[in-house]
């Protein structure tokens, strides 16, 4: 059985503003039980945030899934989500680089910027496996973190 959450949740794990989850609410891009949220939820927010950023408009995902042509049953295979409690900048910092090389890589591996500055959990999880920042050069070889990308970007997707 899926954990529940309340909206304010939900929007913690994203991270967005409680009122975006009321938004998809509203459109009928989310559903709700009692006022409550499916934790897996936090997967279709953060996809409609990144629908948003890439241009697609949220009443456009709405009329596909009011008539049945779109569905976003992600938490039938990605995890249940972690909530994000480092920053750009904590992580930036134990790895002896500038927050703007963090925010530009997780930004290229299309990820968009969180309001808060929040760095999903996989990031971190990355850098610690030897991948990311931490002991390069310069801020300019950002082309050594290559081979990480391929690691990192299953990981963000899950987180």
């Amino acid at each position: 059985m899926a954990r529940l959450i309340s909206g304010q949740e939900l929007a913690e794990l994203a991270p967005c503003e409680p009122g975006y989850v009321n938004r998809l609410v509203e459109l009928g891009i989310l559903g709700a039980k009692g006022g409550r949220h499916a934790a897996s939820d936090v997967h279709v927010v953060r996809l409609m945030l990144a629908f948003e950023e890439a241009g697609i408009a949220l009443e456009d995902v709405a009329r596909g899934v009011a008539a049945g042509e779109l569905s976003f049953p992600l938490g039938l295979f990605l995890p249940e989500p972690e909530p994000a409690a480092t920053t750009y900048a904590e992580l930036a910092s134990s790895a002896g680089r500038s927050p703007e090389l963090v925010r530009r890589l997780a930004s290229e591996l299309g990820l968009p910027p969180p309001a808060d500055d929040r760095v999903r959990p996989a990031v971190p999880r990355c850098q610690a496996r030897g991948h990311g920042p931490a002991g390069r050069r310069a801020d300019e070889d950002v082309d050594e973190m290559s081979p990480c990308m391929s690691d990192l970007a299953p990981s963000l997707v899950a987180s």
